[in-house]
């Protein structure tokens, strides 16, 4: 009779070469492993200034999208009742092509009068501090 102890004990990952025949027992095994237990992902740390600012960003573009969608449903709803008084601005033509596509690109426009609400240098000028 062989006793288990330290010096015939095989860890996680060991192989065995040049034997006929092993016998073993599963000791330690699943998730209640130190290693298992151990094997977490690692959580991601904000500073307090990085969270304020996502925050920020996150509720300046909400802003941002809701003001475009009020200027793009009342330009569409603009553009399409005055087709017949407006032809110079090629009102006449965006009649023919629907509601929702007219819709589409006056968002589209929107968002790009409003892009300068955030401003892009903030990031940079973040990291800069970050790294100093």
């Amino acid at each position: 009779m062989i006793s288990l102890n330290v010096d015939n004990l095989l860890l996680r990952g060991s192989r065995l070469r040049n034997t006929d025949y092993v016998l073993g027992v599963a000791i330690y095994q699943g998730h209640d492993t130190k290693i298992m237990q151990n094997s977490a992902q690692a959580k991601y740390k904000f500073s307090k200034l990085e969270l304020r600012m996502n925050t920020t960003i996150i509720l300046t573009f909400c802003v941002q999208l809701a003001l475009a969608l009020v200027g793009a449903v009342t330009g569409t709803v603009q553009t399409l009742g005055d087709a017949k008084g407006a032809s110079y601005l090629g009102a006449g033509d965006k009649q023919s092509t629907g509601f929702a596509y007219l819709l589409i690109q006056q968002v589209g426009t929107w968002i790009l009068i409003f892009t300068n609400f955030v401003p892009i240098s903030l990031m940079v000028t973040v990291e800069l501090v970050k790294f100093w």
